[in-house]
């Protein structure tokens, strides 16, 4: 389904009237082998059109691709055969890390890292005005300092823990505004707290497998494994990550900061 125009009607009481202006919508299909319908221009009826462009379609993933990260955006590891990555468990239940566990990142695991180059395919990157104007958007991974998981040491409830890394999806980096020959307006985006670290904040960090060694009485002890393949739910609808602090800097402006409430403060 697509939406390909709304008309605009003054009233004539209970009956519409005369059609005030009238939008047109256009779509490309672009992708390559594995197409997307993508909107390409918006036009009001008597003006010139809004053009939309996205960064590199040349070759999206299949829609069923299982090259995608921990949070389902395509990292480009089409090669993977299931969607459950190679892990390595500590059963040393004498050790504060039992029941935890590292990735396999070689060449023949299954890879669920996330990849920038990948995820920002197909992104929106240029908008252009009817006046000729346009607006040019770049973008960059998510990282964070801080991650809420589940870990043996505190009975897999979730608990946030000091680990700076990046995740899946796209953040934005760079607003550029340029009138019709030149750069008018230049806007770089910092998400930093006041320590100069990343304000960010993982809301879900997947784990795939929980461990339990349940001692016996008049049995020898028992270990409990409890698997799951999609560990951190379906996401469409919540936010991965969170910022405490995101900065906005510009040549005009300035920089000008913005304190968001946060898991910590909340």
């Amino acid at each position: 389904i697509k939406l390909d125009q709304i008309n605009l009607y003054n009233k004539n009481g209970n009956n519409l009237g005369t059609l005030v202006k009238s939008f047109l919508f256009s779509y490309n299909y672009l992708g390559g082998t594995n197409t997307r319908m993508l909107l390409s221009s918006i036009t009001e009826s008597g003006k010139n059109p809004y053009l939309f462009e996205y960064n590199d379609t040349s070759n999206l993933p299949k829609p069923l691709t299982l090259g995608i990260d921990y949070w389902g955006y395509w990292n480009g590891k089409d090669s993977n055969v299931n969607l459950v990555p190679n892990q390595n468990y500590d059963f040393n239940y004498n050790s504060p890390t039992a029941g935890d566990y590292s990735t396999c990142s070689a060449s023949d695991c299954t890879i669920r890292e996330p990849n920038i180059n990948y995820s920002k395919k197909g992104m929106l990157n240029k908008i252009t005005y009817p006046t000729m104007g346009y607006t040019t958007f770049e973008y960059e991974s998510h990282d964070y300092s801080k991650r809420l998981e589940s870990r043996s040491i505190n009975n897999y409830i979730p608990t946030l823990y000091d680990v700076t890394s990046v995740c899946g999806g796209t953040r934005i980096k760079t607003i550029t505004d340029h009138d019709e020959t030149s750069i008018t307006i230049i806007k770089n985006y910092e998400y930093k707290n006041d320590i100069g670290i990343s304000s960010g904040i993982l809301l879900y960090w997947p784990r795939y497998i929980l461990c339990w060694k349940v001692p016996g009485i008049t049995v020898p002890d028992q270990e409990l494994l409890f698997s799951k393949a999609n560990p951190t739910g379906n996401i469409s609808d919540k936010s991965i990550i969170t910022y405490s602090q995101v900065s906005e800097i510009s040549a005009l402006n300035g920089k000008k900061t913005i304190t968001y409430s946060s898991f910590i403060t909340n």
